[in-house]
């Protein structure tokens, strides 16, 4: 399934996730795609030009759940299976355009113990 590149910037890689791949980008929105045991088998779960669009930064996955720095609302989280939009920090740690700051990165890590943190620490 094609994915348009806009003036050869990608800067997010595609995600993958419980077998949905997440991809997104700034000019482009995203989209979902479930695999299948072939390439022919892979379906399109969603697509969103306008309510979701990357932020030049990684997204990250977890639970069922995307977390990404969206250009119009901030940070966000969306269920990967349907794209609905469940929070937004409306640029609160995202200077929106107009504001001081244009552009910023962000990175987000999980914290807390893992399957590799051994017990106790």
């Amino acid at each position: 399934m094609p994915y348009k590149v806009t003036y050869g910037v990608s800067i997010a890689t595609p995600i993958c996730h419980r077998g949905v791949v997440f991809v997104t980008g700034y000019w482009e929105g995203s989209k979902a795609i479930r695999l299948g045991r072939l390439p022919a088998d892979a379906t399109l779960l969603w697509e969103d030009k306008k309510n979701l669009q990357g932020l030049m930064a990684q997204p990250l996955a977890r639970d069922g759940y995307v977390y990404s720095l969206d250009k119009d609302q901030g940070l966000m989280c969306c269920e990967i299976e349907t794209g609905r939009i469940l929070w937004t920090d409306d640029h609160q740690m995202t200077p929106a355009a107009g504001t001081h700051m244009r552009f910023c990165n962000g990175w987000a890590t999980r914290t807390g113990p893992s399957s590799s943190t051994p017990r106790g620490t």
